[in-house]
């Protein structure tokens, strides 16, 4: 009895580890992809080698597209190679070991010349990273644990961004991402390397536990449904953060508003986490869409008049906004994918639906920020939102109908 019970126990533990591990390593290239690139890589152009916003945005696209191709190109090629998961692992430590390297080479760059070098190298990593580490969130998580799993990673990256010490400069962020990864490379390195990470992963996905809950439901239309999430937030974001009057007051305040925000973004991410285990995709991402552009629509008041509880309260429906849609992220691509296609979907939807999109978007908010004013920018992401809920409400109306009259075509729950 007693031995029985030890082997089921370490079974279990062995279980979840592999799950702590997956989930420790998408808060940290989350916190990487939120803080150094979408935020550093701008302020080292413009702010410390002095580019112009113009080159800058173009720098971004080409940083999106490259990504965006690789992924794609990448993650149809490994979708035939049917990897394992200590593979996937291997590969992933690499890339991060490159990654490594590359953000200590943006914080030393003096030349600007240098720059348009460090995209296409970066890029190149991203891209062959996307597909491989994203894709474990098929592999190691169960699909019952999928949406609060999802939501725990969403919540917890912003937490630490929005509680991390470090400035938001280039010198900041490098520092930020240096900390958060070379503990975790030394650790995944030292349980793979001694032979116990085996152990805590599965050898052979189980199809049965792991197959996705929306595997008929049509990528096309989720990718479409995240670009333009992505989209708004970014081309709202980085106005928004432009304005001392707001920034200063939130995510550039005192670590106790900056608590506030990270507590609010933890408890919205497990929420939607929840939310989207319990309903679908489109609910979730329909309500991420309608918190985006209230939160927008807030901030195209007279903010300079506000008090600064108001702008901490408007500050937090849009740090809902970004908890909600990004659980979606982490979970709908493996939640739409199957074991022929989970590598493909990681690589079409992390790099198309979020990575494209996000980039894309910071480029247009790059041109748009020294030419047109906060009220005239806003208005953008705003109409993008308006018109994005009623398509996606449309759609799901659509798709709940032939969910009822048809019933074969229903995912497993």
């Amino acid at each position: 009895m007693i031995p029985m019970v030890i082997a089921k126990s370490k079974a279990l533990i062995h279980e979840y580890i592999g799950q702590f591990l997956v989930i420790s390593l998408m808060i940290g290239a989350y916190v990487y992809n939120i803080g150094f690139i979408q935020l550093g890589i701008p302020n080292l152009g413009k702010i410390k080698l002095g580019i112009d916003p113009n080159i800058m945005g173009f720098y971004m696209a080409l940083l999106a597209i490259i990504t965006a191709s690789i992924a794609v190109i990448w993650g149809y090629h490994l979708n035939k190679k049917n990897l394992s998961v200590l593979k996937k692992i291997d590969l992933t430590l690499v890339a991060t070991f490159l990654q490594l390297l590359l953000t200590i080479w943006a914080g030393l760059m003096m030349d600007p010349w240098q720059l348009p070098e460090w995209i296409v190298l970066t890029s190149v990593v991203l891209g062959l990273a996307i597909p491989v580490s994203f894709s474990l969130m098929f592999d190691v998580i169960p699909r019952k644990n999928r949406g609060l799993v999802a939501g725990l990673i969403a919540g917890l990256a912003f937490f630490l961004a929005n509680t991390s010490p470090f400035p938001w400069t280039i010198d900041g962020f490098v520092q930020e991402s240096l900390v958060s990864m070379i503990p975790g490379l030394l650790v995944f390195a030292l349980i793979r390397l001694f032979g116990k990470m085996p152990s805590c992963f599965p050898k052979h996905t189980d199809i049965e536990a792991h197959e996705g809950r929306f595997a008929s439901h049509n990528i096309i239309l989720v990718l479409v449904l995240m670009f333009t999430i992505f989209f708004v937030d970014s081309l709202g974001f980085l106005r928004i953060i432009a304005e001392p009057a707001i920034y200063n007051q939130t995510w550039h305040s005192s670590i106790e508003t900056r608590g506030i925000l990270a507590v609010v973004h933890l408890i919205t991410g497990i929420g939607a986490g929840f939310l989207y285990a319990r309903k679908n995709e489109w609910t979730t991402g329909i309500l991420a869409l309608l918190l985006l552009m209230i939160a927008d629509a807030f901030f195209l008041l007279e903010t300079s008049l506000m008090p600064s509880t108001t702008i901490l309260l408007i500050a937090s429906v849009y740090c809902s906004a970004v908890s909600t849609y990004t659980a979606i992220n982490f979970a709908i691509w493996a939640d739409i994918s199957n074991k022929d296609n989970a590598v493909k979907n990681a690589a079409l939807g992390i790099g198309i639906g979020g990575w494209l999109s996000t980039f894309l978007s910071t480029m247009v908010a790059e041109i748009l920020q020294p030419v047109v004013s906060f009220q005239a920018h806003l208005i953008f992401p705003i109409t993008i939102a308006a018109v994005g809920i009623g398509a996606f409400f449309l759609i799901a109306v659509i798709h709940r109908q032939q969910n009822r009259e048809s019933p074969r075509t229903k995912s497993p729950e």
